[in-house]
C-alpha cells in the first residue's frame, strides 16, 4: 500500500466508521455494548490501513482506480521521453508509468503532515491551558493514582489522563452545592474506571491523519455520546446517584458550559455534549428499563470486523501500481525460465509496463495470446524441427498480433503472421507474384520464417542478433556489429543499428508476458 492508498483508506474508512456508529445507536443495544462495538470501530479504521501498509497482502481485490488510465499506446508514450538504451540500468531508475501520480503522493503526503502538526500544536496549546488550570486550582482529594482539584478558571468539569496520572478538575462554584460536587466527581471518576480518558487519544490520533475529514467530528461525537450513556447508566444503575438528581445536575451543567469554555480534545467531560438531542437521549435513557441488548454483540462485533477489514483491503489497492519497478521486472525475468537470453534494461521495463499499464497495451496482448493458441501447435511442430528456442513463439505477437494479415498498400509492408516483406518472402522459397501470396499460407510462412532465423543465428552466432537480423536486416546487423566491435545486441541497438523501434525490447516483453499471463490480470 502507498500512502496515497494509505491515505485513501484512512478517510473512507472514517466514513464508513461515522455512518456504522451511526447505525450502531438505532440498534437495541446495552450502552456497554454499543460503546465496545464503538471503539472496535474506532480500533479498525485507525489500524487497518497501517497493518496493510506494513504487512501488504496478495489480495484477489483489483484496484478501483488503476494507473493504466490511459486509453492508447500514443496517449502512454507522450509523456515518456526515451533516452539512449543502456545494457543495464540502476534498479529503480526507471519507472515509466501510464498514469504520473507522484504529484498526488507529494500532495497527500503534504497535507497528512500539515494535519499532523495542527493537531499536534493543537495539543501543545491544550496542555499549556491545562497547566495553567491546574498551577491555579486547589487539590480536594488523592485517590490512589488520581487527584481531584477545583479551578475558579473552569464552568464545567472535565477528566483527563497523563502517562502517570489520572485527574478530574470541577468548578469552585460546584462546592456551594454538595450534590451536585459529589455527582460531578462520580461522573469524572467513572470516565477514569471505564478508560474514556485513555480512548480520547486514540480519537485524537485518528483525528490528526484525517485532517479536516467532517465525518472525523460526527464519529468523535458519536463515541462521546455512548461515552456519557455508559457513565450514566453505569452510576443510576449501581445506585451512587438517584436519577432525578443526576438529571438534574446534568441540566445545570449543561446552562453553565453555554457559556462556559470550549471543549478540550484530550479530554472526557460531564457536559461537552451540550446540544439539545444528547440531553435528551441521556436523561431518557435514565427513567428507561435497562436493555438486555436484543442484538448479539459478539456477532455484530465480528460482522463489523470482516466487513471493515474488506473495505480495508479494497481501498488499500484504491490506486493501482503505477507499473513495474526496474526491481520487480528483474524479479520476473530472473524467476522466468527461458532458452532464449533475455536480458532486463529500460527499454525492456519500458515495453512491458507501456503493454500493462494502458487499456488498448492489456487488450491486444490478451487478444494475441488467445490467437496464438490456434496456431500453437504448428509453430512448436516447426520450432522442433528447426532447433530455434521455444520462445521464439512470441515473434509473431509483436509482427502481427497473430494475425494473418493480407498486404499493405505499402509494398515495403510484410504480410502474413510473421510480417515477411516480398522480398524476403522470395529469397525463402515463398510465391508472391501472380495473385498468389504464400506469405498467407500460415504452414509455409511458419517454415520460411524458422528456415531465417536460424539463418540468421548461423550467420551471427547468437539468437538476439538474430532476432535483430530479422527485423533490421543482415547487413545492418552486420554493419553494426564492424563499426562497434561488439556482437552484443543491445549495444547495437543503444549505436542506432536496429529496424524497428524498440522490436528486441517488445519480443522480450512479449516474452515475459507470454511466460507470464498473470500479469494481464
Amino acid at each position: 500500500m502507498s500512502m496515497t492508498n494509505l491515505f485513501f483508506s484512512l478517510h473512507l474508512l472514517v466514513v464508513v466508521a461515522t455512518l456504522c456508529s451511526f447505525v450502531l445507536r438505532r440498534l437495541s443495544l446495552s450502552s456497554a455494548g454499543e460503546l465496545k462495538l464503538h471503539y472496535l470501530i474506532l480500533v479498525l479504521a485507525l489500524v487497518l490501513p497501517f497493518v496493510l501498509l506494513m504487512n501488504p497482502l496478495d489480495s484477489s481485490f483489483a484496484p478501483l482506480t488503476k494507473s493504466f488510465t490511459a486509453q492508447t499506446l500514443r496517449e502512454y508514450d507522450q509523456p515518456f521521453v526515451l533516452q539512449a538504451p543502456v545494457e543495464k540500468i540502476a534498479i529503480g531508475s526507471l519507472a515509466p508509468t501510464g498514469l504520473d501520480v507522484t504529484w498526488l503522493q507529494t500532495l497527500v503526503v503534504g497535507f497528512m503532515l500539515l494535519s499532523l502538526l495542527i493537531s499536534l500544536w493543537a495539543v501543545i496549546k491544550e496542555v499549556r491551558s491545562i497547566r495553567h488550570i491546574l498551577r491555579d486550582a486547589h487539590v480536594l482529594r488523592r485517590i490512589r493514582k488520581a487527584t481531584i482539584v477545583c479551578s475558579d478558571t473552569v464552568s464545567v468539569p472535565f477528566s483527563f489522563l497523563t502517562p502517570w496520572h489520572a485527574w478530574v478538575v470541577i468548578p469552585t462554584s460546584f462546592l456551594t452545592d454538595s450534590s451536585l460536587t459529589l455527582i460531578s466527581i462520580y461522573h469524572e471518576l467513572q470516565h477514569h474506571r471505564q478508560r474514556d480518558t485513555a480512548w480520547q487519544y486514540v480519537v485524537l490520533t485518528l483525528r490528526a491523519l484525517v485532517g479536516v475529514n467532517p465525518f472525523m467530528s460526527l464519529f468523535d461525537k458519536i463515541i462521546s455520546e455512548a461515552q456519557e450513556l455508559k457513565v450514566d447508566s453505569t452510576l443510576v444503575d449501581e445506585g451512587k446517584v438517584r436519577a432525578s438528581d443526576y438529571a438534574q445536575c446534568l441540566l445545570d451543567v449543561a446552562t453553565n458550559a453555554c457559556v462556559g469554555q470550549k471543549p478540550l480534545v484530550c479530554a472526557t467531560g460531564l457536559a461537552f455534549l451540550t446540544d439539545r438531542q444528547s440531553l435528551t437521549r441521556r436523561i431518557e435513557n435514565m427513567f428507561q428499563l435497562k436493555k438486555n441488548g436484543s442484538w448479539n454483540v459478539g456477532a455484530l462485533a465480528i460482522a463489523l470486523t470482516l466487513f471493515m477489514s474488506a473495505l480495508a483491503f479494497k481501498t488499500g489497492q484504491a490506486i493501482g501500481s503505477p507499473g513495474l519497478t526496474m526491481e520487480e521486472a528483474q524479479a520476473l525475468l530472473t524467476n522466468t525460465p527461458t532458452t532464449f537470453p533475455l536480458e532486463m534494461n529500460g527499454d525492456v521495463l519500458h515495453q512491458l509496463n507501456r503493454t500493462l499499464q494502458t487499456v488498448q497495451g492489456r487488450q491486444e496482448m490478451r487478444q494475441a495470446l488467445k490467437r496464438l493458441e490456434r496456431h500453437r501447435a504448428l509453430v512448436e511442430s516447426k520450432i522442433q524441427e528447426y532447433g530455434v528456442p521455444q520462445e521464439l513463439i512470441a515473434v509473431p505477437i509483436v509482427e502481427s498480433g497473430y494475425r494473418n494479415l493480407a498486404q499493405h498498400e505499402n509494398p515495403s509492408h510484410g504480410a502474413g503472421l510473421w510480417m515477411f516483406i516480398q522480398s524476403t518472402a522470395r529469397a525463402y522459397g515463398l510465391r508472391v507474384w501472380d495473385g498468389v501470396d504464400e506469405r498467407l499460407d500460415e504452414a509455409k510462412e511458419t517454415d520460411a520464417a524458422m528456415r531465417l532465423l536460424k539463418a540468421e543465428k548461423i550467420r551471427f552466432g547468437k539468437w538476439p542478433l538474430s532476432v535483430l537480423a530479422y527485423n533490421a536486416g543482415d547487413r545492418v546487423v552486420t554493419k553494426g556489429i564492424f563499426k562497434t566491435g561488439s556482437r552484443n545486441a543491445w549495444v547495437l541497438i543503444r549505436h542506432g543499428y536496429q529496424g524497428d523501434k524498440h522490436y528486441l525490447a517488445k519480443l522480450t516483453a512479449a516474452i515475459l508476458i507470454m511466460k507470464n499471463p498473470s500479469l494481464l490480470e
